[in-house]
């Protein structure tokens, strides 16, 4: 069974101070609704009808005889963009949209964990997903909810990043960089012009190969090697990130013109490999979960447990 590995990001959950409700009690009632509904059933709240809630449980973990653990899963459909599939033996190809039902659509999953050890301010652990549902859609979803379902929750929520380290102080401490990836829209090429010549002449080489709206690059080094004095040396990267994060601090909104700006580093030699979200100024957490068959998509089950770890973690 082949793995990948997927990014996490933690959130805390507030409640607006009158509502008169506690988050864990808000939590346990949508979550009691949304358990009663049969598997097959979507549970749509989206205004374009294409983000819905299912397979939502319990996590029966028990904290002071009371339940701990939300977890489930948000799905976005995509109406068409059907992948299609290639057989070698005879070098052939098919659309999967001619296999499937009319009512059938490509879907994305995002996982999500939510702790309630602390019932005033509960963490959401929430998978990173670029082209699947993100905390926007999770907040929407649980405040449609409760109003849909005449629960009296008549307010909105507040789900807040958990930031933890900024950007300036994890790069300045970061002793080795296993990489950068970046995601760019070409027409801000010039915008980046004007602070790195650098990066604007690595990002118009990559346009003239082949004129695309967006240039996606990984730069890295291989770091599987495990003696550690035949470890690449990765002082220039990390000048590279460091001069890119003192340009957006005399700068601000220098890192709007990027899509996706992420490094991967380590604080001490033998230490863990952290993932920081350069654009977000936060770090993400990045756990390994197995995949279901040849899918794309993982076990669910054990991305569950994987999260879980991960809160206890850095949370208690």
């Amino acid at each position: 069974m082949s793995s990948v590995v997927k990014k996490v990001v933690f959130y805390e959950i507030r409640l607006p101070t009158t509502c008169g409700v506690s988050p864990y009690k808000y939590l346990y009632d949508i979550f009691k609704v949304i358990n009663s509904k049969g598997e097959d059933e979507i549970l749509n709240v989206s205004s374009s009808k294409t983000d819905a809630f299912t397979r939502m449980k319990y996590q029966e973990e028990n904290y002071n005889n009371a339940i701990r653990y939300f977890e489930g899963s948000l799905l976005s459909v995509k109406n068409g963009d059907f992948p299609g599939t290639f057989k070698s033996s005879t070098a052939t190809t098919r659309d999967l949209d001619e296999y499937a039902d009319k009512d059938e659509n490509v879907y994305e999953e995002t996982h999500f964990v939510i702790d309630t050890k602390n019932k005033e301010r509960p963490i959401l652990a929430l998978e990173s997903n670029r082209t699947g549902a993100n905390v926007s859609a999770f907040k929407l979803y649980l405040e449609r909810f409760g109003k849909m379902q005449a629960l009296g929750f008549e307010f909105d929520i507040f789900i807040e990043p958990i930031y933890g380290q900024k950007a300036e102080e994890f790069v300045n401490l970061m002793v080795e960089c296993a990489s950068l990836e970046m995601k760019i829209k070409y027409r801000n090429a010039e915008n980046i012009r004007e602070y790195s010549n650098d990066l604007y002449g690595f990002i118009s080489n990559s346009y003239s190969i082949a004129k695309a709206d967006y240039i996606y690059a990984t730069i890295g080094y291989d770091f599987r090697i495990k003696n550690t004095q035949h470890r690449p040396i990765t002082t220039q990267l990390i000048n590279w990130v460091r001069n890119l994060v003192s340009i957006n601090r005399e700068n601000p909104g220098f890192f709007n013109n990027f899509e996706a700006l992420e490094v991967r580093g380590r604080e001490t030699d033998d230490g863990k490999l952290k993932l920081f979200d350069l654009i977000e100024d936060r770090t993400a957490e990045e756990v390994i979960v197995s995949k279901r068959g040849r899918t794309k998509y993982v076990e669910s089950k054990s991305f569950f447990k994987e999260i879980r770890i991960a809160i206890r973690e850095n949370f208690g």
